[in-house]
Parts: structure tokens; sequence; C-alpha cells
């Protein structure tokens, strides 16, 4: 996309003005007309106060976008959204690259023709945090991060993920988590969790330059008010 750019001449000297500039908003959710654009495989997923809550402890929750909301063009990406865990064991596993008709797992033996990445945010027991693929159910670790291996209950976590088939840069609270060169080819986002309670709000998808990669440090609230307003 590009900025457009105004010239202002003048006897003594040039200035130019650059207008706002910001790149298409690819996918959004705020909750506030409830959850119908996602899927549910296992859990008690609900809307509450316009965030999408995750109500059980059980051992194997997850929910993801409908294949019907996300188009399969969008391969270079940034997701941004913020997350809250309530109680339980462990963290938050932010899945993206789900690949076109895997449906959402029911029990966690339904992984196993899946493909897709996952960052396993304060997993095993809320000590270790790790990028990680699946190829058609096969697993594997990517990358061990140290960043996010212990989340604290009720305080809200900013969660920002750069995707493209040949690189995935994690950031969690503006701090880098990991940076590798490989990605997924195609394929939606969800949310899995492992013996937690958790709370998700404010996800954004975007492409390359968008509202939040103007500064790193921007926070995820003052970005939803820019596409508020904007529509």
């Amino acid at each position: 996309m590009k900025c457009k750019t105004t010239i202002l001449t003048t006897l003594l000297f040039l200035i130019v003005v650059y207008s706002p500039c910001f790149a298409k908003t690819l996918f959004s959710e705020d909750f506030s007309k409830g959850a119908s654009r996602w899927d549910v495989g296992s859990g008690k997923w609900e809307v509450k106060n316009g965030e999408y809550v995750q109500m059980t402890t059980d051992t194997f929750l997850n929910s993801f976008v409908k294949e019907a909301e996300w188009d399969l063009a969008w391969t270079e990406y940034t997701l941004e959204l913020k997350a809250k865990k309530l109680g339980g064991a462990e963290g938050w596993d932010i899945v993206f690259g789900i690949a076109k008709g895997d449906k959402v797992p029911a029990i966690k033996d339904d992984r196993g023709t899946m493909t897709f990445y996952d960052w396993n945010i304060a997993g095993w027991a809320n000590t270790r945090s790790v990028l990680r693929k699946r190829v058609k159910g096969a697993g594997s670790n990517v990358f061990e991060t140290q960043v996010g291996n212990t989340v604290e209950n009720d305080k809200w976590y900013n969660i920002k993920v750069k995707v493209n088939p040949g690189r995935i840069v994690g950031y969690l609270d503006d701090e880098q988590a990991f940076d590798v060169n490989e990605g997924p080819a195609e394929g939606r986002i969800g949310f899995s969790l492992f013996g937690t309670s958790a709370v998700f709000d404010d996800i954004i998808v975007y492409d390359e330059g968008g509202p939040l990669a103007v500064s790193p440090t921007e926070k995820l609230a003052t970005a939803w008010g820019e596409i508020k307003r904007q529509k």
C-alpha cells in the first residue's frame, strides 16, 4: 500500500506533508457481537462482558476461527491479541497456520492428522514457552524461548506474532521471544488450552505496515481505537 504524499511549496522553503497510512485489517474480533465466527472443539467457551472466556480447567480445550471466515490468501500478516489466565495449570497455545480442511479437535487424538504452528506460552505446568509445529500429526519443537515461561493469573498479556511462509517472529508484552526462518504456507488461527481457564479479546490480524507496526510499543487498545474510528 502506498501512502499519499502532499508537497507544499513556498518562496522560502519546501514542506513535505505525509498523510496517515494504515495497511489493511484482514480480520478483527472484539466479541461485541458474540462468537459466531468461531468453532469450538472442546471446552466451555462463552462471551462475557465482550470477552471470549473458556470456563473450565479440563485438559484439552480449543476454539478456532471458522474456515469460512479466513481467506487462505492471507499468508503474510501480523496477529495481535490480549490474553488473561483465570486459573489452572498452564498458559495458552496461540495456534496459526491451520491447514485447510482440518477440523477443530474435540479430543487430543483428533490432532493426529492436523497441520499447524502454535506458540505454547507457559506450558508444562507454567514452566516453559515453546514455538512448535505439527505436520499431518507429527509434532516437533521449533524454538524454546526464555520469554513467557510463567504467566500470572488475572493479568492481561499482549501477544504479537508476525507470520509469513519464511519467517515467524513472536513477542510477549513487546519483548521478543523468537525469530525463526520458517512459517506456514497458509491457514487460519485459534486457541488451545491444557488445564487452563482463560480470557481472550481484541484480536487483530493485519498485513505489513498495519496499525501496530508503526511503533512496537504501541498498546493494543490504541490500535483498536483507531480501527473502530475508521469503521
